[in-house]
């Protein structure tokens, strides 16, 4: 049973200034499974291969592959790239129509301002009128200031009168009673309506300041770039759609072509024999016609491969070997293209 890879081809160009120019770079890959793990593969030598050199299969897959997606859900407004651009890191891909957010940013702005000025601190700092219910709630304060002086002035005049009452202790007793029922009284009504609205008022700034750091971290965030330089492979997204950050299709698909490699599934009797920076010979198809060029093996997988029949049995253990393909050879040659690579062991 073979799990097909999908082929997603963008046709590079070749550069480098030797033939055997090879590309040191290297990153994550991806895999795919084959029917079966030959001892011995069959078909042509591949071209320039020394006789008696063992063959395989391979496919061309870039190691540096990048999905980007939009950080906001929105309508997309923007897109700046097509499927086959080059980009470098950084490039602005597109864009998420952020008009709502600044009309909700100013609205959030206002209501911050207009409560902010009725806190105490702000008011003390403020050169504007203050709103009218404001000044009635001061009116308010001074008369209760007036009262409370005045029944300060009556405390004092009554501990006055037990130094000189004939029977002081009884006197101070009848005083302190009547003391403690005036100031344990229900406050007045005025009272826990001001402190009431200024509760509310305080609540409703760090509402309001809460609402204007995720607005603005949203239009921050509303510009995608490319996290790598490379090649557009394919964009997901049109002008108009309606993005979900919740979407696992990402916006855009990015790779890049200096990353190239051939991968080819070898029995694990025979990739042990292998070691990193040993030439092979390299069979690419371009155009429908199969291309010679020499590699070298970046990297064999230290994790195994089970290949299984239908029945569950294990019929092979592979492990998969990667190798680095010339940069001048590599124009024309597309994501996905088949090869045949050859090894001396």
């Amino acid at each position: 049973m073979r799990a097909y890879l999908l082929i997603l081809t963008a046709l590079l160009a070749g550069c480098g200034s030797e033939p055997g120019d090879v590309d040191l770079r290297s990153a994550a890959v991806l895999v795919e499974a084959v029917d079966d793990v030959p001892e011995r593969a069959s078909g042509p030598a591949v071209a320039g291969a020394p006789e008696g050199a063992w063959t395989t299969d391979g496919k061309v897959e870039p190691s540096t592959w990048e999905g980007a997606s939009f950080e906001i859900p929105g309508v997309v407004a923007e897109i700046y790239v097509k499927r086959g651009d080059r980009v470098q890191a950084g490039q602005l891909l597109g864009r998420i129509d952020i008009t709502e957010r600044l009309e909700r940013l100013e609205a959030a702005r206002d209501g911050y301002d207009t409560t902010r000025r009725s806190l105490p601190v702000a008011r003390q700092r403020s050169k504007e009128k203050p709103p009218e219910w404001l000044v009635d709630e001061m009116e308010d304060r001074l008369a209760e200031l007036r009262d409370d002086i005045e029944r300060q002035d009556v405390d004092q005049r009554r501990i006055q009168e037990v130094a000189e009452a004939e029977d002081p202790q009884a006197r101070a007793r009848e005083i302190a009673v009547s003391l403690s029922r005036r100031h344990t009284s229900v406050p007045r009504r005025a009272t826990v309506k001001r402190a009431a609205k200024e509760r509310l008022n305080i609540a409703l700034v760090d509402d309001f300041r809460s609402r204007m750091d995720k607005l603005q971290a949203d239009i921050d965030r509303a510009e995608l770039v490319s996290p790598i330089s490379g090649v557009v492979v394919d964009v997901n997204v049109y002008v108009g759609d309606q993005w979900n950050t919740r979407d696992t299709q990402p916006s855009f698909e990015l790779m890049d072509p200096a990353s190239m490699v051939l991968r080819a599934d070898l029995p694990l009797r025979r990739a042990r024999l292998l070691v990193e920076g040993e030439p092979v010979w390299v069979e690419v198809e371009v155009d429908g016609a199969m291309r010679p060029m020499e590699g070298r093996v970046r990297e064999i997988a230290e994790e195994p491969r089970y290949e299984r029949k239908s029945d569950g049995e294990v019929v092979a253990e592979a492990r998969s070997v990667y190798i680095l393909l010339p940069r001048s050879g590599l124009g024309g040659v597309a994501i996905g293209a088949r090869a045949r690579v050859a090894f001396l062991q």
